[in-house]
């Protein structure tokens, strides 16, 4: 069985040429997108992300998933906006040739009982 080892890479820099040299450097071959110049995967524009896989294919790193802020919010904002967000997401995660996306569940906020609902 082989494993494959990933991560986030922005953590390292918002640069994305640092970051996948810091990769190579390890041996890591893919990366858990989340960020990259400041900008989180779910609001890049179509130049992020051919500028991003550009830098993938010349490292010759793949994405492993899509680290989405998608069901970061409170259980009652509105929901549209999120789904357009993941629409979004997911067309990078295709673009990116990645099947996965991680998500977060919505959050009730502070003081709400866990049984409250909007």
């Amino acid at each position: 069985m082989s494993v494959i080892l990933t991560g986030f890479a922005d953590e390292i820099s918002p640069d994305p040429q640092a970051q996948l040299a810091t990769l190579a450097a390890e041996s890591i071959s893919h990366l858990e997108l989340r960020s990259a110049w400041s900008v989180n995967v779910a609001d890049f524009t179509a130049e992020h992300l051919a500028a991003f896989r550009a830098a993938l294919d010349e490292a010759g790193v793949r994405v492993s998933a899509i680290g989405s802020p998608i069901g970061k919010i409170p259980i009652g904002a509105p929901l549209p906006p999120e789904l357009d967000r993941m629409r979004r997401v997911a067309d990078v995660a295709g673009e990116l040739g990645t099947p996965l996306v991680r998500v977060f569940s919505f959050f009730i906020p502070a003081g709400q009982p866990p049984a409250w609902a909007p």
